[in-house]
């Protein structure tokens, strides 16, 4: 198969992640819903807050930001259908008002090696 035909897509959620004996962790889990890719950097284009009344902030909390993976993830990682990844930014845990929406650009490549591969826009609104 060439790599144009491969299916590469993802989703994603927000979620508070517990490691033994540490308090939770505010992550963004993006999840493969296509072919295996090794995903290189999940980069934020934008993130927003939202109040106690649900409605989003004025003007992002968070701009081109590039998350860290949390535990004993590592990136670049290859994902294969099904599989999460976890990962968290400071800002996110910061402020009293949470991180609702989150417009995502996650970069892959179709080996560890590098090499080709692309970028996908994902959309993770927790208000959905």
């Amino acid at each position: 198969m060439g790599q144009s035909q491969i299916d590469v897509d993802f989703e994603g959620r927000t979620i508070s992640f517990a490691m033994a004996g540490r308090e939770p962790v505010p992550t963004v889990e993006p999840r493969s819903i296509g072919q295996a890719v090794v995903v290189q950097r999940l980069r934020v284009r934008r993130a927003f807050r939202a109040g106690f009344d649900g409605q989003l902030h004025e003007g992002p909390a968070l701009t081109d930001t590039t998350l860290t993976a949390i535990g004993e993830i590592q990136l670049p990682r290859r994902l294969h259908r099904g599989e999460r990844l976890h990962l968290t930014h400071p800002d996110m845990s910061e402020a009293a008002d949470p991180m609702r929406r989150f417009l995502l650009d996650v970069e892959y490549t179709f080996s560890e090696a590098g090499g080709a591969g692309g970028s996908r826009q994902v959309i993770v609104d927790e208000r959905d």
